[in-house]
C-alpha cells in the first residue's frame, strides 16, 4: 500500500503492507475468534482494541492466540471513533501504511482484502488519490437487518471497477494512514454514530475520494433488526444510539463539508426516522423526550459521551 497527496505523486508500495485493526466491546467468543483467525493469515498483525468491556478468560485467550494478535486495553467504553484513531494510530507507529477496520461481527470472505488492496493500487495509478476503499454491504442469508445504503456520488466517474461513493462503514474497509494523517482524526466528539459518514465527507473536501469495489462483499448488521414502514427502513438500536444518531446528526447539518443537499435529504429523512422509531417504541413520552433533547443537544453543538452509553 503506499500513501498519496492531491497535489503529489503516489508514494511507492511500502514492505509492511497492511494491518487489521478490531473495535470490541462485549463480543461473542465464537464469533471473534472466527474473525481473527479468519484475517491473521491475510494481515499477519491484528490489532484488538477492547473498548472497556471483554470476559477476562476471553482476554487471556486472545492475548495467547498468535504473536500478531495485539490487545489494546481501553478501561472505559470510548466511543467508536477513540476506538478507530487507536487502531490507526497504532497501526502508524509500527510502519503500517494501511489498515483494514472491521467490527467484532464482521465477517470477511477470504481474499477480500488483496481485492480491495488491488482496487486500491489501481486507484492511486489512475491519480484518484483513495483515502478509503470499502467492499458492498450485504444482508447476511436467512437475516433481517438492514444494508448500509449506498450513496454514488455525483459528478464522479466510475475508476478500475469501483464505485465513487460519498461514504463508507468503516467496516470491511481499507484507509490509508497517510491520507489519515491529512484529514485528520475520527471525531471523538461524536463518539459512535456517523463518525465514519462525517470522516469521508471530510475526505472529499480535503480533495480524497472515497470508493466501494463491488466486487468485493461482507455481510453486515447494524443494531438489532430493522423498522419498517412502506418505503422507509432503518435499522432498530438501543434508545441511546438512536439519540447519539439524531444528535450527530442535526449538528452536522452545519458542517460545510457536507454536501448541501445531502443535508436537505436529512432535514427530511431524519424527523421521519425519530417517528418510526418511536411508533415501534409504542409511543413511549420517554422516548419522545431523549430524542427531542438529543436533537437539541445538536443544535447546541453539545457533543460527547452520551450519559446513558453502556460502560462509559
Amino acid at each position: 500500500m503506499s500513501g498519496s497527496t492531491p497535489t503529489g505523486e503516489p508514494a511507492q508500495p511500502a514492505a509492511h503492507g497492511i494491518a487489521a485493526g478490531v473495535v470490541l466491546f462485549g463480543p461473542q467468543r465464537a464469533r471473534l475468534l472466527a474473525l481473527v483467525n479468519a484475517i491473521l493469515p491475510e494481515f499477519g498483525r491484528v490489532y484488538l482494541f477492547v473498548n472497556g468491556r471483554l470476559d477476562a478468560g476471553l482476554r487471556d485467550e486472545l492475548r495467547g492466540l498468535a504473536p500478531g494478535v495485539e490487545l489494546i486495553d481501553a478501561p472505559v467504553n470510548f466511543g467508536i471513533a477513540t476506538a478507530l484513531n487507536m487502531l490507526t494510530l497504532a497501526a502508524a507507529l509500527a510502519g503500517f501504511d494501511a489498515i483494514c477496520l472491521f467490527d467484532q461481527d464482521s465477517r470477511p470472505a477470504p481474499g477480500m482484502v488483496s481485492g480491495l488492496a488491488a482496487t486500491r493500487k489501481q486507484l492511486v495509478l489512475a491519480g484518484a488519490f483513495p483515502a478509503i476503499v470499502g467492499p458492498l454491504m450485504v444482508t447476511p442469508t436467512g437475516e433481517s437487518y438492514k444494508a448500509p445504503r449506498v450513496f454514488r456520488r455525483a459528478g464522479e466517474n466510475e475508476t478500475a471497477g469501483a464505485m465513487p461513493v460519498d461514504f463508507l462503514a468503516t467496516s470491511g474497509s481499507l484507509l490509508d494512514i497517510a491520507v489519515f494523517r491529512q484529514v485528520g482524526p475520527f471525531r471523538d466528539d461524536y463518539f459512535i454514530d456517523a463518525v465514519d459518514l462525517e470522516w469521508c465527507f471530510r475526505a472529499w473536501a480535503a480533495g480524497f475520494s472515497v470508493w466501494l469495489d463491488p466486487r468485493q462483499t461482507m455481510p453486515h448488521t447494524v443494531g438489532e433488526g430493522q423498522i419498517r414502514a412502506g418505503s422507509v427502513t432503518m435499522p432498530r438500536q438501543k434508545l441511546f444510539r438512536m439519540a447519539t444518531y439524531v444528535r450527530n446528526n442535526v449538528y452536522g447539518l452545519r458542517l460545510r463539508h457536507l454536501p448541501r443537499g445531502f443535508r436537505a435529504r436529512q432535514m427530511v429523512y431524519l424527523p421521519a426516522q425519530c417517528l418510526l422509531y418511536w411508533r415501534d417504541q409504542r409511543y413511549a413520552p420517554a422516548v419522545a423526550r431523549r430524542l427531542f433533547q438529543a436533537a437539541v443537544e445538536g443544535l447546541r453543538g453539545r457533543l460527547g459521551p452520551p450519559p446513558d452509553a453502556p460502560e462509559n
